[in-house]
């Protein structure tokens, strides 16, 4: 990625880093040391108080904004603003990722952050949420699987999808987690044509996974074991088929339907599925 937004470069040159995410993820491991902890969740609102934060306070957050929370300077110090509408999970994330803003926001004024900064405070909020070191040490112990995310999510207090990342982020385990939720394609919405189907919403993957094309938009057939567990809304383990044109090998698939409630847009129901290799099969085990 090529660095561009002026504020992000002296936020480097100041802190004598060449590269931005390692700079901003050094700055808040060395805020998570401040009030260090040997389990449980990361103490933000104590650390957003070594950042000047004056104020964290909840309140419904307006839809067209497109952001679930949001930082504003007051009083010589920050107010955060955080979206009460949202679970507890998503909020908990929200401010990790308000609180990296502080970083930036000391180095220039201007009237909204660049996508650059954006970027670097999800990088940012995702080690204060989740330390690197304590977080990998954790997972260690649960391993990878569906349960295993479930546990990391309630220990560190983050969301489930957001967990869910950070584990195929830092694990070893050839792993692939995907939501998918009923939609058209982008271009079929632009054509405002097609029939909604399940697709893949969004991705990610572990380093070690062996097909590293795009699942985004993959369309899940109504007689696979996703689509299924998407209409029941339920949860099952199996070792099948993904069921898709593209992708579809033999996994160990573990999938999860369930509701969520975005702001004011009342409940969603998406399915979660976590793909990880047959037992015995290596690492290109899952193309048939």
């Amino acid at each position: 990625m090529e660095w561009t937004d002026p504020v992000v470069l002296e936020l480097c040159r100041r802190h004598g880093g060449a590269d931005p995410e390692t700079v901003i993820r050094e700055l808040c491991r060395d805020l998570v040391a401040v009030c260090p902890r040997d389990s449980g969740p990361t103490p933000l609102r104590m650390l957003a108080s070594f950042r000047n934060v004056r104020d964290i306070r909840e309140a419904p957050i307006a839809a067209a904004t497109g952001c679930s929370g949001y930082i504003v300077r007051e009083n010589g110090g920050y107010v955060i603003t955080l979206d009460d509408r949202e679970p507890r999970g998503r909020r908990v994330i929200s401010l990790g990722h308000e609180v990296t803003h502080t970083y930036f926001l000391e180095v220039g004024r201007r009237a909204a952050a660049t996508l650059e900064e954006e970027h670097l405070c999800d990088v940012g909020g995702t080690e204060l949420v989740m330390p690197e070191v304590r977080f990998t040490a954790f997972l260690r112990q649960v391993g990878v699987s569906m349960a295993g995310i479930e546990l990391c999510r309630k220990e560190f207090e983050g969301s489930f999808e957001a967990t869910a990342r950070r584990v195929m982020e830092l694990t070893d385990t050839p792993a692939c987690f995907l939501i998918a939720r009923v939609r058209r394609t982008r271009d079929e919405e632009r054509r405002g044509a097609g029939e909604p189907r399940l697709r893949v919403d969004h991705w990610t993957a572990s380093r070690s996974w062996p097909d590293r094309s795009c699942y985004k938009g993959v369309a899940f057939a109504p007689s696979s074991l996703v689509a299924e567990v998407f209409t029941q809304q339920d949860e099952r383990a199996e070792l099948a088929r993904l069921g898709t044109n593209f992708h579809d090998g033999l996994y160990h698939i573990e999938a999860t339907g369930y509701s969520y409630v975005k702001g004011a847009d009342g409940a969603h129901r998406q399915v979660a599925v976590l793909l990880t290799l047959p037992e015995g099969h290596g690492t290109r085990g899952n193309v048939a």
